[in-house]
């Protein structure tokens, strides 16, 4: 990453926005908040502010490692020294996190990189939790059928007919 800095600042601009899922899910149905594609930590950060995540498991996950020291210190405690807070570089060390239908999964801006890149351990829409909270910027009408994406999801048309039946005033108002 050439201006790690800067990108990490811009991380921050849509802070907010990122958080739109807090006060729709029950806290008492989960037990931990997966973040992949963390970066800097920031969204794990504000949500365990939340006094109604207080006693939840926070794990970040990024392939960045430049990140790490940043994640830290945004989450406020030491590296080693806490049983609620973990971050990880590699996928797989989620994996004992995701087997509790008890736990919300956050794709932000990560998800169409996942894919792209083919660094899932797991297929997250098998997973039987009840929170997978999702913000990216993909369009299904202009993914890349021939990409792998499809082999994980919907065929291209049935991603185009999702398309057609979906409320347009709302896809739009969120996703352009």
């Amino acid at each position: 990453m050439n201006d790690f800095y800067g990108y990490s600042r811009r991380l921050d601009y849509t802070l907010q926005d990122k958080l739109f899922w807090l006060d729709r899910i029950n806290p008492d149905e989960i037990n931990v908040i997966v973040d992949f594609g963390c970066g800097n930590g920031k969204l794990l950060a504000q949500a365990r502010k939340d006094p109604r995540f207080k006693d939840k498991i926070f794990v970040g996950i990024d392939s960045n490692t430049d990140f790490e020291k940043q994640f830290w210190d945004n989450m406020g405690v030491p590296r080693h020294g806490s049983t609620k807070v973990f971050y990880y570089s590699h996928p797989d060390a989620v994996r004992k996190y995701i087997k509790s239908s008890r736990v919300a999964l956050i794709f932000s801006s990560v998800l169409h990189e996942a894919y792209t890149f083919n660094t899932l351990p797991f297929k997250w829409h098998e997973i039987r939790t009840k929170y997978v909270i999702i913000r990216d910027m993909c369009n299904p009408l202009f993914v890349d059928i021939n990409s792998g994406f499809d082999k994980f999801t919907y065929s291209f048309q049935e991603k185009l007919q999702i398309f057609l039946k979906a409320n347009k005033k709302r896809f739009f108002d969120h996703f352009i």
